[in-house]
Order: structure tokens, then sequence, then C-alpha cells
């Protein structure tokens, strides 16, 4: 990008040393007008927090993900454990309701 960008500005500064050194032509003119805008949006960033003003949504994006499909998995989890409640009050039935909420109670603490 680097290299692209540095032929931009010497065919920019090329053809503007044409047209001082003999007359504007409709295809120069254009030319410079398409140069200067594309350098105007590939301008690169001037302080470091605009350089990692991308990273760090791309970075927030995926912790976002990651923290949905942990949740989803844990919830996931604590229904294979609830699954297991069959209405009476037996030792194997509170064990999978407090399997269950131990799981929930997990993701809250994270």
């Amino acid at each position: 990008m680097t290299d692209l960008r540095t032929a931009a500005k010497a065919a920019l500064w090329a053809f503007q040393y044409h047209i001082d050194q003999t007359w504007p032509t409709d295809r120069s003119t254009v030319a410079i007008a398409a140069l200067r805008a594309a350098l105007a949006q590939q301008e690169e960033p001037q302080t470091l927090d605009d350089a990692l003003t991308l990273p760090r949504a791309t970075a927030q994006a995926y912790e976002n993900g990651y923290k949905a499909g942990v949740a989803h998995e844990r919830e996931a989890c604590a229904q294979v454990c609830e699954a297991r409640f069959v209405g009476d009050l037996t030792r194997e039935d509170m064990e999978a309701r407090r399997c269950a909420a131990a799981i929930r109670a997990r993701g809250v603490q994270l």
C-alpha cells in the first residue's frame, strides 16, 4: 500500500509539473483531481489513536462474538442438566437443578 501511495504521489507531482510547464488539458486536470481524491481517501493516520481505531473495533467484535458463544454454550450445558430433572424431588433431580444453577452462576461471575 505504501508503494502504491508513493507512486500516486509521484504521478500527481508529474501531472502538476507537466501542467506548469505546458498548459492544462482536460485529461490531466481529471487525472489530478482523481489522484488528489484517492490520496485524500487513503490518508495515513496522523495519531496512534487513529491507527488503532479499526483494530480496536475488530478486537471488540471478536470479543463480543466470543462472549456470546460462551454464553450460548453455558446455557446449553445448563439445559442438559435440567433435562435430567423429571419432577419428583429425588436426590438426582436436586443435583440436576444445582448443576444447572452452578453453570449459570459461573457465567455471571465472569
